[in-house]
């Protein structure tokens, strides 16, 4: 199923599968800085910023969910 969804984009960059394979390889929730050191061992030049704007892509694309947005309101 990523295959095909990551199919649709006109170019997923190697970081950026990579990012996703870390969020789908992690049976923790991850933070940014979290992927960001972890992605650093295989691509030792990615910077914070582009975790971020990955991610952020990532999540318009509908291949992952923010954390924050599935919370319950307590209120």
């Amino acid at each position: 199923m990523i295959t095909i969804i990551m199919a649709e984009r006109k170019r997923w960059s190697q970081q950026s599968r990579t990012i996703l394979d870390i969020i789908y390889n992690n049976e923790e929730s991850l933070t940014a800085s979290g992927i960001y050191d972890i992605a650093r061992k295989t691509h030792p030049r990615i910077s914070l910023g582009t975790v971020y704007r990955n991610l952020r892509d990532l999540q318009e694309s509908g291949l992952i969910r923010d954390r924050k947005s599935t919370r319950l309101n307590s209120s």
